[in-house]
């Protein structure tokens, strides 16, 4: 089965099947109507619940001050996770695994990893993009602007909202996205935040190429590995308080 994956920004991500997916559903196939609304309600949900956290809003561009929620995970000299950082990257994850997963027709429960293998992604990803400094790498102010006016388009594209129900989708989720940082849409896609957040995009894309130029790296699989390397060797650089992984 044929899958395109779309990235939008702050990491969220929806894999949407080519064609009709084949279920393994133990009893009658839901309809497509019956999948659409289960997908609408799982995303509904999410964000609900993430608008119910104390101090959730606004707190996702760093202005919360409420005490547990801007608490750090992650703490060290040059790296930094926020206790909401990484609730809203749980939450997403989660929400893009059920998604995908009633798209594809499965029934199984949803096994996102642990706290810690979550955590570990977001390290890989920061830990990469600063490497990639460290080699010399830049990125410049038009890069960051040119790829989140592309993608900002692609979300709008017409063309594509009126193939299905998933660019629909993903068009709500990336509202509900905006509601929740209490920024207009205009606001939201000019904030030096998101271009920072496509920035670090841009810093892993452009390590991965040269990368696979020296030859240190030979695909995808090679460069994950290289990328745990970098979290091991950095290991005594920051402290991880893993007693806010489950507090409220």
């Amino acid at each position: 089965m044929n899958k395109k994956v779309i990235v939008m920004a702050l990491g969220i991500i929806v894999v949407t099947a080519a064609g009709v997916a084949v279920g393994r559903y133990g009893g009658a196939q839901p309809s497509k109507e019956q999948v659409a609304a289960q997908r609408q309600a799982v995303m509904q949900t999410t964000f609900d619940q993430l608008k119910s956290k104390e101090g959730q809003k606004g707190s996702i561009f760093g202005e919360s001050t409420h005490s547990s929620n801007h608490a750090l995970i992650v703490e060290g000299d040059s790296i930094h996770v926020s206790k909401q950082e990484f609730d809203f990257y749980k939450a997403n994850v989660e929400m893009v695994t059920t998604l995908n997963q009633l798209q594809q027709g499965t029934d199984s429960s949803v096994n996102i990893g642990t706290d810690a293998e979550l955590l570990n992604q977001l390290l890989k990803k920061e830990l990469a993009a600063q490497y990639a400094q460290k080699l010399g790498i830049t990125v410049s102010e038009q890069e960051m602007a040119q790829m989140v006016k592309t993608e900002k388009d692609r979300l709008y594209d017409p063309a594509l909202a009126s193939k299905g129900n998933d660019q629909q989708l993903i068009q709500q989720i990336m509202k509900s996205r905006i509601a929740l940082t209490g920024l207009s849409e205009q606001e939201f896609w000019n904030s030096k935040q998101i271009q920072q957040q496509y920035g670090q995009t841009i810093y892993i894309s452009k390590l991965y190429d040269e990368l696979l130029k020296k030859g240190q790296i030979d695909g995808p699989v090679a460069f994950d590995a290289f990328q745990d390397q970098l979290v091991q060797q950095q290991q005594g650089q920051y402290t991880i308080n893993t007693q806010l992984f489950n507090k409220s």
